[in-house]
């Protein structure tokens, strides 16, 4: 019985505050249809168009249908060593970079938000005898990161109000 009443009070504190599973959160977007366009982009547009309708939003077929018109441009990721062993020389430790650059306008061209990129950031330990494990870390990271920067897109969009 106190068990039960413990975790109960632990919920209740914790919806009561506003706490959510990552991406249990609904978006509060202003649009009832976006048009995502993609230039260069297309693993964070395909994460975001997923999004978008798991959160009851249509996606149009032509930008002149949409309430907005999201455009992903040049999607790049960067590695960099940020550490290195002292008596090796041999890499400890990388960086993993993520860049997607972010418009959007209404139907007839009009910016709703100002061209911006989103930046995210990874970091990671490497270890040469578990190369195979490594490699699977960072397309796991890789993954990751398209979400979240999907993720920020969403918020970004719900920052845009009506005019």
């Amino acid at each position: 019985m106190m068990k039960s009443a413990a975790v109960l009070a632990i919920i209740l504190c914790g919806h009561g505050c506003g706490f959510h599973l990552r991406g249990s959160s609904p978006v509060a977007l202003r649009f009832s249809g976006v048009f995502v366009e993609s230039a260069g982009a297309p693993q964070v547009t395909a994460q975001l168009q997923r999004q978008l309708q798991y959160n009851g939003v249509a996606l149009m077929g032509k930008p002149a249908l949409a309430e907005a018109v999201v455009t992903l441009r040049d999607e790049r990721f960067e590695q960099r060593v940020l550490s290195v062993d002292p008596r090796t020389g041999k890499v400890r430790e990388y960086e993993l970079a993520y860049r997607v650059d972010l418009m959007v306008a209404d139907a007839k061209g009009h910016s709703l938000l100002a061209a911006q990129s989103i930046d995210l950031l990874r970091d990671y330990t490497f270890d040469e005898t578990a190369a195979l494990a490594k490699s699977d870390e960072e397309q796991l990271l890789r993954q990751e990161i398209i979400q979240d920067a999907a993720a920020t897109v969403l918020r970004r969009l719900e920052t845009i109000r009506a005019k």
